[in-house]
């Protein structure tokens, strides 16, 4: 549990660095696979691929927020 919600967490905090150092603009996008590449170690297999959706989804909000205003 705490290995999830540590990914979990960090992921987060990795899209709100992107958010605060200037969204599409922002250099910190290569730490997304970072933060899967990390998962695939802590966690199994199913907990990377949730993992990898939930940076996905992330990214995605990320990148679609300039354009939705």
């Amino acid at each position: 549990l705490q290995a999830y919600l540590q990914m979990v967490l960090d992921a987060t905090m990795v899209t709100l660095l992107i958010h605060f150092t200037g969204d599409l603009d922002s250099y910190f996008y290569f730490l997304y696979p970072l933060m899967i590449l990390m998962g695939s170690v802590v966690l199994n297999r199913t907990g990377t691929y949730l993992l990898a959706a939930f940076c996905f989804v992330q990214a995605w909000i990320m990148l679609e927020l300039p354009y939705s205003g």
